[in-house]
C-alpha cells in the first residue's frame, strides 16, 4: 500500500509540474505544508501565514479562518473542509496586501492601492483565475489574468490540473 501511495504522490507532483513553472507565484496559506507533502521547493510563494504577522512574532502563525474573519469579514472552515474556499480566502488576503502594501494589517499602516493581478503580471507572473461563478471571473479576470470556468460540481483542483 505504501508503494501505491508513493505512486499517487508522484502522479500528483507530475500534474502540478505541468501547470506550475519556476516563474509562477504560488499563493496560499501555510504553503510549506503543501510543498513538503509534494516534496517540492518553489522560490516564488506568497504565503498568507507569513505575510500577516502574529502578535507573538515570528514562529507563530494566525489561522486562515482568523485572518479571513479579521480582514475579509468572512467566516470560513465551518463544517467540512473546502480547499476552494481556503484558496479564495488566501488569494483575497494576498490581494489586500498587494493593494494596500506590505504594512496592511499592521497598526498605523498607510494605504495604497494596486490590483494584485496587475502587479503579478508586471512582475512577469502568469495569472489564471479558476472559478464557477461568472461574476467572480468578470471581477477577477482582467487583461492581467486569464479566466478558466470550472464546470458545476467539478473539483477546482482537478479543473486546474486537467
Amino acid at each position: 500500500q505504501r508503494r501505491r501511495s508513493r505512486g499517487r504522490e508522484t502522479g500528483r507532483l507530475a500534474q502540478v509540474l505541468r501547470v506550475v513553472d519556476a516563474d509562477d507565484v504560488l499563493v496560499g496559506h501555510s504553503l510549506d505544508c503543501d510543498l513538503r507533502a509534494l516534496n517540492l521547493a518553489h522560490h516564488r510563494c506568497a504565503d498568507t501565514a507569513l505575510l500577516y504577522g502574529h502578535p507573538r512574532g515570528p514562529g507563530y502563525k494566525k489561522a486562515l479562518r482568523t485572518l479571513a474573519a479579521e480582514f475579509l469579514d468572512r467566516e470560513i472552515q465551518i463544517g467540512a473542509h473546502d480547499s476552494a474556499e481556503d484558496a479564495r480566502a488566501a488569494l483575497d488576503l494576498f490581494e489586500l496586501k498587494v493593494r494596500f502594501g506590505p504594512e496592511f494589517g499592521a497598526r498605523g499602516a498607510a494605504a495604497r492601492e494596486e490590483d494584485c493581478f496587475a502587479a503579478l503580471a508586471r512582475l512577469g507572473a502568469r495569472v489564471a483565475v479558476v472559478a464557477r461563478d461568472e461574476d467572480v471571473l468578470r471581477r477577477r479576470a482582467t487583461g492581467a489574468a486569464s479566466a478558466v470556468r470550472a464546470a458545476e460540481g467539478a473539483d477546482l483542483g482537478e479543473t486546474i490540473l486537467a
